[in-house]
């Protein structure tokens, strides 16, 4: 039971047994943090179950909340739902009191800490730490142009950007499989998964600012090329950290470069 309450704590179990499952093993828990008033690792346990218990489930930013319930001063914060404190079990203070006790030889051997930022916010349904993300970039512009593959083969490269001129932030795909984009007229789609790495088609990374740039693991990108150097690009995406993207802008080809790839 207790390996299995572990695993779906780490989230190598996907399957929720139901409530009265937890509360039984809450309830085990609790039982034997009583049993065994001198043993650390039965307050850690019984600790751990506790906390892992409280609701952490939102539907807004404004539904969640970092807070430090664990007895040990070292532990970082979690996120909950707002008032989730009140479901602690009336066990709770009890429980802190004798892991306080039977653990201080060894937090005390902790070196000194200082709190951590606290923030909270929602995202899929779930409290989770970090401040709010800043909302999705408008991107008002796209630029078309050659550039190089990873493997120094010839590719085209995408990127939306806010206005020309300006840097960052961006979305820059690049393209160098079958069906990329060309200086010609006609309607160039790509969809593809890249979880982090190279596929064998296309890169594509987002970033905020010089230096904060996150790999794009899903993407949907369509290039409309017209008579005269100018389009339209449109592209879904979403980064490694579950941020979507979205935008559509007129699409600029760049004057024409001699890349020296290899």
């Amino acid at each position: 039971m207790i390996i299995f309450l572990l695993s779906l704590m780490m989230g190598s179990v996907s399957a929720d047994p139901g409530p009265a499952w937890h509360a039984m093993v809450l309830k085990n828990a609790l039982e034997r943090s009583a049993a065994n008033p001198g043993d650390c690792a039965a307050q850690r346990q019984a600790i751990s179950v506790v906390l892992h218990s409280l609701p952490a489930d939102c539907s807004g930013d404004v539904d969640c909340k970092g807070m430090y319930l664990d007895p040990h001063v070292c532990e970082p914060p979690r996120a909950y739902k707002v008032g989730a404190e009140s479901a602690l079990p009336p066990d709770w203070p009890a429980v802190a009191a004798r892991a306080r006790k039977a653990c201080a030889p060894e937090w005390g051997k902790d070196p000194a800490c200082s709190p951590e930022p606290a923030d909270a916010h929602c995202k899929s349904g779930h409290c989770v730490l970090g401040i709010v993300p800043p909302p999705a970039p408008a991107f008002g512009v796209a630029t078309l142009n050659e550039s190089c593959a990873p493997s120094d083969g010839p590719s085209m490269e995408v990127m939306f950007k806010a206005a020309l001129g300006q840097e960052f932030p961006h979305l820059v795909i690049n393209w160098w499989g079958d069906g990329k984009p060309a200086r010609k007229p006609g309607t160039y789609t790509l969809s593809g998964l890249l979880g982090g790495k190279a596929s064998q088609d296309f890169t594509a990374a987002y970033c905020r600012t010089a230096g904060n740039c996150a790999w794009v693991q899903k993407v949907h990108l369509k290039v409309h090329v017209t008579d005269g150097g100018k389009g339209e690009a449109e592209v879904e995406a979403e980064t490694r950290d579950g941020d979507p993207i979205k935008a559509t802008a007129p699409i600029l080809l760049l004057p024409p470069s001699r890349m020296m790839c290899g």
